[in-house]
């Protein structure tokens, strides 16, 4: 069932973009070719305070409470979410592949104190096991310690 809800997630959060190198606010303000003094007007502030609102939204340190006022000034609606940078499923994979070399590499080490080395083939073979392993519960790959 999460996997479903994931592949679903991730097929609906494809769409949408990263912020624009000026950031929206000064976009669609300039959209709606309204100066930085209507919209101080329309957000009761100083037109040098809309400077800075854009200036903030561009370095990402804008509060999402401001940037919701100013949406609604500009006749938007503020829309947070988080987009992945790839396929969630990937995320999860990755995640336990790194867990499974991180657990791998210790085992490895204790067995060629103990000469037991295996072969290349090998230990492709108990890594793919292993992720697989991991991948039943993925709710663990998070954990540090386990």
């Amino acid at each position: 069932m999460k996997k479903i809800m994931r592949a679903q997630l991730t097929k609906q959060l494809s769409i949408l973009q990263a912020a624009p190198q000026g950031g929206w606010v000064k976009l669609i303000r300039e959209a709606l070719c309204m100066s930085t003094r209507q919209l101080a007007k329309r957000l009761q502030v100083s037109q040098s305070r809309i400077s800075q609102i854009e200036r903030n939204e561009a370095s990402q340190t804008l509060s999402l409470k401001a940037l919701n006022e100013v949406a609604e000034a500009l006749g938007c609606q503020l829309c947070y979410s988080l987009v992945p940078k790839k396929d969630l499923e990937l995320i999860i994979y990755d995640q336990a592949e790194k867990k499974a070399k991180m657990y791998l590499k210790t085992v490895g080490y204790t067995m060629a104190l103990e000469s037991q080395g295996t072969s290349l083939e090998s230990q492709k073979l108990i890594l793919e096991e292993t992720i697989a392993r991991l991948l039943e519960k993925p709710h663990l790959l998070w954990d540090d310690d386990k």
